[in-house]
């Protein structure tokens, strides 16, 4: 299952920075401010949504498991342990890469006084080195986004197979 999402990954990483370099300096390259500025910020806050909203209906599944078989109640706990972590890890990186891809675009427009960009090659300049900086951010949370979906209907999953079994 991993094998395909790797390839997939890779792909877009690679498609993002040929689009970036393609685009450089016309009115396409401002796709990755604008996914920055927009669109990322709000997928980030609509996970945080969706990640409250299950950790609320936790303590439900807390409730249903059982207590007089304690070797299964301590593999359910931790399965839910080691999902709420992932979930957590995932939710973090995904805020702090939105962060992230929102500092880059700001820092595009500093000119450090002093300072130049150490690669004088066109197809290598401080936009297309940002952008693609940003697109590789935004395609590795796009997965820890997935990722965090598919441990929720895991836990989903769980919960299911606890009611069926009391």
């Amino acid at each position: 299952m991993r094998k395909p999402i790797l390839i997939l990954l890779v792909l877009v990483v690679y498609m993002g920075s040929y689009l970036i370099v393609y685009y450089s300096g016309k009115p396409g390259s401002q796709i990755t401010s604008q996914l920055a500025t927009t669109f990322f910020p709000i997928l980030a806050g609509l996970l945080i949504g969706a990640v409250g909203v299950f950790l609320g209906s936790l303590g439900n599944l807390y409730v249903l498991i059982p207590k007089n078989d304690r070797q299964r109640q301590r593999k359910i706990l931790e399965d839910i342990s080691s999902a709420v972590k992932e979930v957590r890890h995932d939710t973090l990186f995904v805020v702090i890469s939105c962060g992230l891809v929102l500092l880059l675009q700001y820092l595009r427009f500093f000119d450090i006084p002093g300072v130049i960009w150490p690669i004088s090659h066109q197809m290598l300049s401080k936009d297309i080195f940002i952008d693609s900086i940003a697109v590789c951010v935004s395609t590795l949370s796009f997965y820890a986004i997935y990722d965090c979906v598919k441990t929720m209907f895991t836990l989903h999953y769980h919960y299911q197979e606890i009611v069926k079994n009391t």
